[in-house]
């Protein structure tokens, strides 16, 4: 779905259990017929995106293969251990009632 941000969310699909995997040569979300939704390699300097059976999703960058200018990681937890301080902000944390902290990568 599209929300008003222009950010599109693609939920898991029910026909794999297939939503992460992480080697020490790389990482991926979402798979299916040979495809991956989003993987990156070993040195998280070039990654791919295809449709993907895990979320239904489109390809996730302007290309199928590009190269990675940074990575940051998002996390949502119920962890009592995390403070409302840590997160990143009350307008983020609104669209879950979990604890927030996030990040995002950026392709080229």
């Amino acid at each position: 779905s599209t929300q008003s941000t222009g950010l599109k969310c693609f939920f898991w699909q029910g026909s794999n259990h297939y939503f992460m995997m992480g080697r020490s040569d790389y990482f991926t979300i979402g798979a299916g017929d040979g495809n991956f939704a989003l993987y990156l390699d070993e040195m998280l300097q070039k990654g791919t995106s295809n449709r993907s059976l895990t979320f239904y999703n489109e390809v996730l960058s302007s290309k199928e293969s590009f190269d990675i200018m940074g990575v940051e990681v998002w996390c949502f937890t119920d962890d009592p251990l995390i403070s409302d301080s840590d997160s990143l902000s009350s307008e983020q944390s609104r669209y879950s009632s979990s604890k927030f902290q996030g990040g995002s990568y950026y392709m080229r």
